[in-house]
């Protein structure tokens, strides 16, 4: 039954941990349920989806939509490095184009140099 589901974008817990940057364990695990279960009550809001089919213990399941709608603060950090980094990236590839041009008109003037020495010791 988790198949389909899978292929809707139902997260585990697990993948949930690994989204926003969590190391997984069985603790790790209970955190994250407290805190899921600690925003449905206080924003009587559905996060969690149980897809067990009646055994002893609960399937939980979410979507990144919701967790991003009902968490956010466990995005705000991610989505902001990754800003930066992108930013930084930007820049670097905007300075590393510079560096390439003035490298191939040093170049143009080496040869330049070059020929007029050779000229010069002829």
């Amino acid at each position: 039954m988790s198949r389909p589901l899978v292929a809707m974008g139902y997260l585990t817990l697990e993948e949930v941990a690994k989204a926003i940057g969590r190391e997984w364990c069985p603790a790790e695990r209970k955190r994250i349920l407290r805190e899921i279960r600690a925003r449905e009550r206080a924003a009587h809001a559905k996060i969690l989806i149980d897809i067990s089919t009646g055994g002893t213990r609960p399937c939980w399941r979410t979507t990144s939509p919701l967790l991003r709608q009902h968490m956010p603060e466990w995005f705000d950090r991610r989505d902001r490095v990754a800003e930066l980094l992108t930013k930084r990236l930007e820049t670097n590839d905007a300075k590393w184009r510079r560096q390439e041009m003035l490298n191939r008109h040093l170049a143009m003037r080496l040869r330049t140099l070059e020929q007029v020495v050779a000229q010069v010791g002829a």
